[in-house]
């Protein structure tokens, strides 16, 4: 993923999503037009990398009604092969019953090659579906199944392919405006299960909170923070903007070609 030019003399900066634990993206802050940049060209730069039908990618687009950005997502998708799809949020649950099946069905046969999937949550604040149960602290199963007589909450659903995801080729890249917001979905020790994390321009205590460091209460405008949580490092970069109708076209033309549903 290329998530913006580099602040000083140095390559773009960018990072590699692997089978690990961990390896998911966060980005966090209100400036929306960053974030969608950012997930948006490097939506764009994974498909690019799988020309054929051996990955999927899969988001939920939680745009707000009076967002600027409304509409982003499905124009963005249209320009690419069909593999990608993008849900509204009334499809959230079908969407994480899915993929939790599928991490389980991965686990149970982990000698095979399975192709990676990309779930790109949209702005988490407006995907209610998702936040944490009022039994949080209790015990549940995480099988991805049945717990009983009563389902498995999707809040717990999508913690389970936030842990044993990465390591099957699942990985969750996501936006939420503010901490406070996030922590209605996450606990801290799922937090530790996210690796990669982008904080945009956001208050020095929620900034030492999200990257141990008040630095993302200092950035400018147009400027980001890349923190890896396993290494402890922290990069300046300028995100990647929305992708232009023009960018679009371009990029349509090409992977149209190299995708056999096109054909």
């Amino acid at each position: 993923m290329w998530l913006g030019s580099a602040v000083r003399i140095e390559p773009p900066t960018q990072l590699t999503l692997r089978r690990q634990g961990g390896n998911h993206v966060l980005i966090l802050g209100p400036a929306e037009p960053l974030a969608l940049g950012i997930l948006a060209t490097s939506l764009v730069a994974m498909v690019a990398q799988f020309p054929q039908q051996e990955a999927k990618f899969t988001i939920v687009d939680g745009t707000r009604p009076e967002s600027s950005e409304r509409g982003a997502w499905p124009e963005i998708v249209a320009a690419l092969p069909p593999r990608v799809k993008v849900h509204e949020l009334a499809e959230t649950a079908t969407v994480i019953e899915a993929l939790a099946a599928e991490v389980t069905r991965r686990t149970e046969s982990a000698a095979e090659s399975h192709p990676p999937h990309f779930l790109l949550l949209y702005d988490l604040a407006q995907i209610r579906a998702l936040r944490l149960t009022e039994d949080d602290f209790g015990f549940s199963s995480f099988s991805g199944g049945d717990a009983g007589d009563k389902p498995v909450a999707l809040d717990k659903r999508l913690r389970n392919i936030f842990r044993e995801g990465p390591a099957v080729g699942i990985h969750v890249l996501m936006w939420c405006d503010s901490y406070n917001g996030l922590m209605r979905y996450f606990d801290r020790i799922t937090l530790r299960e996210i690796e990669y994390r982008v904080a945009l321009p956001m208050s020095s205590g929620d900034s030492t909170s999200f990257i141990d460091s008040p630095a993302a209460g200092r950035l400018g405008e147009q400027r980001a923070i890349f923190y890896r949580d396993d290494l402890g490092t922290q990069v300046k970069f300028r995100p990647y903007g929305r992708p232009t109708e023009e960018w679009l076209a371009w990029v349509g033309e090409r992977l149209g070609r190299t995708d056999p549903a096109r054909s």
